[in-house]
């Protein structure tokens, strides 16, 4: 949020475990502001020291990683700021939490 929402005052992160449409158990992952955020909002100026050369793909390569664990991601304006919301299968949700609890 720091590099896509400087000075946005709040930032809400939840995590839960809810069915996907098809009623397999899914993890959400939530993530929302409460203004100043969103594609086109950010200015390379506004982006903290050391974040210029980070490059990544930005909401596209987000959606292409969280496709590929077979979630879905869905983003955009929400009450008066924005929100990304990933839905992943809980067995891949699992597999990353065994892999960083190896890493620890």
């Amino acid at each position: 949020m720091r590099r896509h929402a400087p000075g946005t005052p709040r930032v809400d992160v939840t995590l839960g475990r809810v069915r996907g449409a098809d009623g397999t158990p899914r993890v959400e992952v939530r993530v929302a502001d409460d203004g100043g955020g969103g594609p086109g909002t950010r200015s390379r100026a506004a982006a903290p020291p050391g974040a210029e050369g980070l490059g990544g793909r930005g909401l596209s390569g987000l959606r292409e990683r969280v496709r590929s664990t077979g979630g879905t991601l869905d983003y955009g304006p929400y009450e008066d700021g924005w929100q990304v919301v990933a839905l992943l299968p809980a067995a891949t949700a699992v597999a990353v939490e065994r892999t960083v609890e190896r890493a620890s």
